[in-house]
């Protein structure tokens, strides 16, 4: 008796930025076709990480569905075909700057459902910041599950913490799974431990202390910016496991004048790690820690 051979889900990746989503779909054996995005500057990082995958640089506002099914060749009603649409989420974070700049990225999952409808997937990946399920009327996720819903797709939408998922990081996001292959509710699958701080960072994992300024050429992006002697001093005095600002905020001579009376706000900055515990989302490390949590 011949062995059924188990199909290839084919994906395309919208707002695919530099290509982690990309990746990571690779990593699970899923063949991506293309990554679409409107910034040209990512295409380099894309091509040179998502091999036998196509950058296509578009306005996702101005491409048509039409036009996407010929570049890629797709199909409607492919039950092997998977969108992933993990839009940037400026308009939806709690930390927003300037909700100017970002208003067009508000509208960008009601776009991205366009294509959904158009070519009925087997599959629909969504991630983004935990603000959009929150404001699921006003982020159109409300009108967009209903769609799904009523479509023959099973739905699978909840905030989930990376810090479950083999990540050393506590951070909170958004993630929408669904499928119209099977009546079961598909979800990310728990990791057996949770990472830590010291599971990936440190001497121990090959890490060698350096100071402010320096640039490792041993290790490919291991360096810190060089910062001035009063932030060297702030961050001595920081304690050591979870400590953060607090610590000095009874110094006037370390005390930052945009802190002053404000001690519960971004309690966090200048914080120190704890060492067995994951990371909060708002630390810094040198790009080749972060490149080594994002590996684990």
């Amino acid at each position: 008796m011949k062995q059924k051979i188990k199909p290839i889900i084919k994906a395309v990746d919208f707002f695919c930025g530099g290509g982690g989503m990309s990746y990571g779909m690779q990593k699970s054996s899923i063949q991506v076709l293309a990554g679409i995005d409107y910034e040209e500057n990512c295409r380099a990082t894309y091509e040179a990480n998502i091999k036998k995958s196509k950058f296509i640089k578009a306005d996702v506002f101005e491409l048509k569905e039409t036009d996407l099914e010929k570049t890629l060749n797709l199909k409607c009603n492919d039950d092997e075909l998977l969108l992933i649409g993990c839009s940037p989420c400026q308009f939806w974070s709690i930390i927003n700057t300037d909700k100017k700049k970002s208003q067009k990225s508000k509208n960008l999952l009601v776009e991205f459902e366009r294509f959904v409808r158009y070519f009925n997937p087997g599959y629909v990946v969504v991630e983004n910041v935990p603000g959009v399920l929150r404001k699921k009327g006003e982020s159109g996720l409300e009108s967009f599950i209903y769609w799904l819903e009523n479509n023959k797709y099973t739905v699978h939408f909840k905030v989930h913490n990376t810090s479950d998922y083999g990540v050393p990081q506590n951070r909170k996001r958004f993630t929408l799974i669904a499928n119209r292959i099977t009546k079961k509710e598909l979800e990310p699958i728990k990791a057996n431990k949770k990472l830590t701080v010291r599971d990936v960072i440190g001497v121990e994992n090959g890490f060698s202390k350096i100071k402010a300024g320096h640039k490792d050429e041993s290790i490919f992006s291991h360096t810190v910016p060089m910062v001035n002697e009063l932030t060297l001093k702030r961050l001595e005095k920081v304690e050591r496991d979870g400590g953060n600002r607090l610590s000095f905020a009874n110094d006037p001579e370390l005390q930052l004048n945009c802190f002053i009376d404000k001690d519960d706000s971004f309690k966090d900055t200048f914080g120190r790690l704890w060492w067995d515990k994951p990371y909060k989302k708002d630390k810094e490390f040198s790009y080749a820690e972060i490149e080594n949590i994002l590996k684990n």
